[in-house]
């Protein structure tokens, strides 16, 4: 939901992931992999415009970085 529109106007909003807490943690990797997918999924989805795929490919990535840092 952090790219939805407020109102009908679109508001340029950066992805951040956040490392997992206390009460997420046990679930947080399974979270992770699924965004992942997700934004995947996103980015070959053609009823998105191009731009938009493209943003949610670097969602991805950011994504993928963020878990590649994290502590196994």
């Amino acid at each position: 939901m952090v790219f939805a529109p407020v109102g009908t106007n679109l508001v340029e909003r950066t992805f951040t992931p956040r490392p997992p807490t206390a009460s997420t943690v046990d679930v947080w990797s399974d979270a992770a992999r699924l965004a992942l997918t997700y934004w995947e999924k996103l980015t070959r989805e053609p009823a998105l415009s191009a731009p938009f795929r493209e943003h949610c490919g670097h969602c991805a990535a950011t994504l993928l970085s963020f878990v590649n840092q994290q502590p196994v």
